[in-house]
């Protein structure tokens, strides 16, 4: 999901600010009816918080806001409470305001995330079983903002079939189906959500087969080796890469984004991009760059390729 976290980061913000100033208010007519030391230093901390979330580093404080507004603040007003029978009702109905009021924008944002989601696992399950088809692989899905997966495609995978390196590229070509279907059915689902979000689209072609063994204690295949390692680490920060040039973010909303090393790949992914662009899934003008070092990986190239979204997408 394009900006997820910051996103996410400025949703509990908001909500946050509005608990607070629900705070202030209450505190205030508080005080007014009642001088207590308590009060007075509930106060000072939620003058604290609201410098937090207002200042430009707030994301370093908000697992300590949410230990305030969530967990020490009702044990101080109990405590309040206990020591000062006549404040319990406007004690009791604070907290029953602060109770709806809680996950106002963070909710919408939840459900947003979770729509988007669901469809996205519908077209990788779909074009994991058109995979399946074309010759048997190892498929593992990941869940975290978004959706993720691995594809291990090969003879030791499927020792029972005969492999032909001609498979390899159709599945590629049908990964970029994918993702173009992805885009399709994100751009008109972003119409409905709660909260405005977008999907960045990121594949990585690893050019040279791989070293991979099965865990029987995690039960899933991993890599083995100092090199195949490193493919992981790739794997793992391109998404933040950058283009060499312009220093522009490689991932953008709407745009295929395919991450390889080496000239021969360069001129498949040509191939194939030409070929998903003659069926009318993206835009020709598809551009090559050089992405900017990685940990020391420094040898990256790129292709973005824009998405027609002007098609309508229906699972077959």
């Amino acid at each position: 999901m394009k900006g997820s976290t910051e996103l996410r980061n400025d949703i509990y913000r908001n909500d946050n600010i509005a608990k607070v100033t629900l705070l202030d208010k209450f505190l205030e007519r508080l005080s007014s009816q009642k001088r207590n030391k308590k009060i007075n230093q509930l106060a000072k901390k939620s003058t604290t918080i609201r410098h937090w979330l207002e200042g430009p580093a707030y994301e370093r404080y908000l697992l300590d806001t949410y230990v305030f507004l969530n967990e020490e603040l009702h044990v101080h007003l109990e405590e309040l409470k206990s020591d000062n029978n006549e404040l319990t009702d406007e004690i009791d109905n604070f907290l029953a305001i602060v109770k709806k009021l809680q996950g106002k924008h963070s909710d919408r944002f939840e459900l947003s995330l979770q729509q988007l989601n669901r469809l996205i696992k519908e077209e990788v399950q779909f074009f994991n079983a058109t995979v399946q088809e074309i010759f048997p692989s190892y498929f593992e899905l990941f869940r975290s903002d978004g959706i993720e997966y691995d594809m291990y495609v090969g003879q030791s995978i499927t020792p029972t079939q005969k492999y032909n390196t001609s498979f390899l590229h159709e599945i590629r070509k049908q990964q970029i189906i994918s993702m173009a279907r992805i885009a399709r059915r994100a751009a008109r689902e972003a119409e409905t959500l709660p909260i405005h979000m977008q999907v960045t689209l990121l594949m990585f072609v690893h050019g040279s087969p791989i070293d991979i063994s099965f865990r029987e204690d995690e039960r899933r295949f991993d890599v083995e080796g100092g090199y195949n390692i490193r493919y992981q680490m790739v794997k793992k920060r391109i998404d933040k890469a950058r283009i060499k040039t312009s220093g522009e973010r490689l991932v953008s909303p709407n745009t295929i984004a395919i991450v390889f090393q080496g000239s021969v790949l360069e001129e498949e992914i040509t191939k194939l991009l030409s070929q998903v662009a003659a069926e009318g899934y993206v835009k020709t003008d598809f551009s090559f760059s050089t992405l900017e070092e990685i940990k020391g990986v420094s040898d990256l190239r790129a292709v973005r390729a824009e998405v027609l979204l002007d098609q309508i997408e229906t699972l077959t």
